[in-house]
């Protein structure tokens, strides 16, 4: 997401070559890490830097909670199901690790990720 293609440099600079004077950044992962979200704005803040004239700037805050995010996974998941041949018993829900050193320096990624599951389990049903 932070590392294809088009840049993040080649974006602002289109953007602002036509005149863009305000930028909202969403980074396209719903919870906050170091390692994901916070990398797209050091990449922004990066590009920004070398600019003499700056277009405002706002980032999304985390998003793992919002309602229509859980709502738009819930539906994701309705959608691929209805899809299948068969009516799975049970859907497993796999997450990527992450160190528990990290987790003890109180990273709320670990956290964000259990609440979201929880509530798309929720908006999901049996």
């Amino acid at each position: 997401m932070r590392y294809g293609n088009p840049s993040i440099r080649s974006r602002i600079d289109a953007l602002t070559s036509q005149g863009c004077d305000r930028l909202l950044v969403v980074p396209l992962y719903p919870q906050y890490s170091a390692a994901t979200s916070a990398t797209v704005c050091d990449e922004v803040f990066r590009v920004l830097g070398d600019m003499r004239a700056q277009p405002t700037l706002r980032v999304t805050p985390p998003y793992y909670d919002d309602p229509d995010y859980i709502e738009a996974l819930a539906v994701s998941i309705d959608t691929h199901l209805a899809n299948l041949p068969f009516q799975p018993e049970i859907i497993v829900a796999s997450f990527h690790g992450m160190p528990q050193k990290i987790c003890r320096q109180g990273r709320p990624l670990s956290g964000a990720l259990h609440r979201d599951h929880g509530r798309v389990a929720q908006a999901h049903g049996p």
